[in-house]
């Protein structure tokens, strides 16, 4: 089946093997536009390494989410930097850094990157070997483990978490948060098939992200 007659956002023989699909795509051309959606696909490398580096001309406010969510309003003109930038507040997700765009990136960039000391990686990377063994020797213990709830997704947490320098009475709340939270998006929620998961979750009080602020 060619890849115009299936969704990509919603049929599940792509969700289970999308190799085919994305083939399929890059041979009609670099750049594809979509016939069931109002979606472009950019599937060549120069073509798409020219999106990632035009940051004038692209914006990454749709990263979080993904391009099938609306947006909250009617692009007008040949430039919408205005438009995103008074509807940022009601796009899910818009006030992270990966969804920042020209100024307000390059500072928030600029303030993280006095994480990525050589001091700093150095304590991390020693943090991470540690905990891998713990893990490790966790599992061995057990005679078993789910790979991705119990072993993936905390590592990855704790390691972050150790990275930005949060207290480690409170790493485990991230952890709770993200372990409890529904995954990123479900194509058999018709009304929700983009929700962001556990950033839109609560714990104890704790607002990971609210798209209603």
């Amino acid at each position: 089946m060619q890849s115009d007659e299936r969704d990509y956002f919603t049929d599940h023989s792509v969700l289970k093997d999308p190799y085919e699909y994305f083939e399929d795509l890059h041979s009609k051309c670099p750049v594809h536009q979509l016939e069931n959606r109002d979606i472009l696909f950019v599937t060549g490398f120069q073509e798409a390494v020219e999106v990632l580096r035009k940051t004038a001309d692209f914006s990454s406010i749709m990263a979080p989410v993904g391009v099938a969510i609306p947006l909250p309003f009617e692009p007008k003109g040949d430039d919408i930097s205005e438009q995103i930038e008074r509807h940022r507040a009601q796009i899910p997700g818009s006030d992270l850094v990966v969804a920042y765009d020209g100024a307000a990136h390059t500072a928030s960039r600029s303030l993280l990157t006095r994480l990525f000391l050589p001091s700093r990686l150095k304590a991390n990377e020693e943090f991470t070997r540690e905990l891998a063994g713990k893990m490790v020797k966790v599992a061995v213990a057990r005679g078993k483990c789910e790979l991705i709830s119990e072993i993936a997704t905390p590592y990855a947490t704790l390691v972050i978490a150790d990275l930005l320098g949060v207290p480690e009475e409170d790493r485990k709340v991230f952890v709770q948060v993200l372990s409890s939270a529904p995954p990123p998006g479900n194509i058999e929620n018709e009304e929700k098939p983009h929700d962001a998961g556990p950033l839109e979750c609560e714990y104890q009080g704790l607002t990971l992200f609210d798209s209603t602020r």
